[in-house]
């Protein structure tokens, strides 16, 4: 069965250049992390690439192993290759789970001051948040440290990259360290609350909703910290 990178080549490619570009192409695609999206567009990226390449040599009086040679040089090994996209990803991912992380943080939060409020026990929003804090003050740690580093992420592409260079792979790995403390936060939130419902504690339905929100970040932040550290690790 053909592999990936195989697939990618243009179908009109000259038969005789097209042993040594799917050998390139099948290296490149085994070292390229990443989303199966973000590596078939790549792959396709270099595969037009190389194709127009081989072309231009053809037309410059090349024979056709002559101009396969001649476009590999060109674009460098495929190792190098994959390590320059895999940076580039590791940027983009970084920024993309800094922002998802900012976003949805207070949008949980408030789901889940909301389900300690409906107990019904009259402290109040800023009673209750005082509570909850005190209650899971290792959540606290793990806000003071998910944030800034959360933030820190975002600077791993667009604008905030060019007032913050702090480069893709400190991005990669400011968003790795960012959605772990999500995880441990989400689960220990959800602890808490069972801890609760355990010791007596009358739950609303909104404690189910908060358990559910978390539940949903949780599982997204591992498979978001798991890809960043991927992409850290491959990156140049």
């Amino acid at each position: 069965m053909a592999g990936a990178g195989v697939t990618a080549l243009p179908p009109d490619v000259d038969p005789a250049a097209r042993p040594s570009l799917e050998d390139y192409m099948d290296e490149l695609a085994r070292g390229l992390p990443g989303s199966r999206r973000a590596r078939t567009a790549i792959l396709a990226e270099v595969g037009d690439g190389l194709a127009d390449t081989v072309e231009k040599y053809q037309a410059e009086g090349a024979t056709p192993d002559q101009a396969a040679t001649a476009a590999i040089e060109e674009f460098g090994s495929p190792r190098s290759l994959a390590a320059h996209f895999a940076t580039e990803l590791a940027g983009i991912t970084a920024h993309r789970v800094g922002l998802a992380l900012v976003c949805t943080g207070p949008a949980v939060g408030l789901v889940w001051l909301a389900a300690f409020v409906a107990r019904g026990e009259g402290l109040g929003w800023s009673g209750e948040l005082t509570a909850m804090l005190s209650t899971i003050p290792t959540y606290a740690v793990v806000l003071a440290l998910v944030v800034p580093a959360a933030l820190l992420a975002t600077a791993g592409a667009g604008t905030v990259a060019r007032r913050l260079p702090v480069g893709p792979r400190l991005a990669a790995a400011a968003a790795s360290f960012a959605a772990i403390g999500c995880v441990v936060g989400d689960a220990t939130l959800i602890t808490g609350l069972i801890i609760s419902t355990v010791r007596g504690a009358d739950e609303s339905w909104l404690a189910l909703v908060a358990v559910l929100v978390s539940g949903v970040r949780l599982t997204l932040a591992g498979l978001a910290a798991r890809r960043c550290a991927a992409l850290r690790a491959a990156a140049a």
